[in-house]
């Protein structure tokens, strides 16, 4: 009898085991997201890869979405889809096109199943999964050669300012840029209101690097000559400017105290640094903080909603910098306008919004 009952079990183990295993052997059809990243620059420095959209533009992203379709065992479908992995990184030398061909700029439409394989070995190291299909199809990829040159040295505030040194070594750094630019290349140090001050008493040591494309990298040392006069200030009731869509002007925003909660949330006082010129300019501006309201703040509307403030600098004023830039959230609930009544505020920016300076 126990002999009976212990084949049974082995028969019953065995016949599981069969099962599985012929499971596992079934073919089946699976599919996966994966994000296919280029390595814009290549190795040797002298390449640069851009994706190109629909009207074979460049494109700023160097991400490109892809679904793959493959075809293999179950159990190889089911490790696919648990995976974590799902990015593919793309380098100039394995896209199987001629990069002798390139000269000085060149487009190629590649497909994306000639990037993957023959197999997912591209993507997992294991190619016991066939690629199908691929949608897209293809990506069209703009291939650019660079040249190798002593970029020059150009320092600007953080502001957007030119700067003007009394010193900058080395004047130039090694990178690749594009043969023909369409405006002149240069290599960049951007340095904030603290750093200029520092610039104008002693020599500092800052990165540099060439802003397109990103290639060509290093430090410099700059001493600025003594021309940038920059002061700190304070505004002890900064202005606020209520910023909504015009799909909501039957709506009042009403803050309780606010000058009471701006000094409390620390956007008073508002503390700036810049030239004597864009301090003056600052504090006479309409407003230097913006609260704004979007349409999903309708649902909202009967009770009290909390939101930070941002700061806001207009284009127009240059070389000024917000010292402290910490947000904390406002709270504010929105009234209807009655027919009778009229909006409170300033005239509207761009048609679309209406500010008060008060709630």
């Amino acid at each position: 009898m126990f002999n009976k009952i212990r084949t049974g079990i082995i028969v019953a183990i065995l016949s599981g085991l069969i099962w599985v295993f012929a499971e596992q052997a079934v073919t089946k059809e699976g599919s996966k997201d994966i994000i296919i990243t280029l390595d814009e620059i290549n190795r040797s420095g002298d390449l640069y890869v851009q994706f190109l959209d629909e009207l074979n533009n460049p494109i700023d992203s160097s991400q490109q979405a892809v679904n793959v379709t493959v075809r293999g065992p179950a159990a190889r479908i089911l490790e696919l889809n648990l995976s974590y992995i799902n990015q593919l990184i793309l380098q100039p030398g394995r896209m199987e096109v001629d990069l002798s061909t390139i000269v000085d700029k060149k487009r190629f439409n590649v497909p994306v199943i000639n990037l993957l394989g023959k197999g997912l070995n591209s993507i997992d190291g294991r190619n016991f999964l066939q690629v199908t299909n691929t949608e897209p199809t293809s990506l069209n990829i703009l291939i650019t050669k660079l040249i190798s040159k002593k970029v020059p040295v150009a320092v600007y505030s953080n502001a957007g300012d030119r700067l003007t040194p009394e010193l900058i070594e080395p004047p130039t750094i090694d990178g690749f840029i594009v043969q023909n630019p369409d405006n002149p290349v240069e290599a960049t140090v951007r340095l904030t209101a603290d750093q200029q001050l520092q610039a104008l008493q002693q020599e500092i040591i800052v990165p540099v690097k060439i802003d397109w494309p990103n290639r060509g990298q290093g430090e410099v040392r700059i001493r600025l000559k003594q021309i940038v006069n920059l002061v700190d200030d304070k505004i002890r009731l900064p202005r606020l400017y209520v910023q909504k869509p015009y799909t909501m002007e039957d709506f009042r925003v009403v803050i309780e105290d606010l000058d009471a909660k701006l000094e409390a949330n620390r956007y008073s006082p508002l503390e700036i640094r810049g030239t004597t010129e864009a301090v003056k300019a600052y504090r006479e501006s309409e407003y230097q903080l913006v609260l704004k309201i979007t349409e999903l703040d309708r649902q909202n509307a009967s009770s009290e909603i909390s939101r930070p403030l941002e700061y806001y600098i207009p284009p127009s004023i240059t070389g000024l910098e917000i010292i402290n830039t910490e947000t904390r959230p406002i709270k504010f609930r929105l009234e209807r306008i009655k027919p009778t009544e009229e909006a409170d505020g300033l005239p509207t920016l761009s048609g679309i919004t209406n500010p008060s300076n008060t709630p």
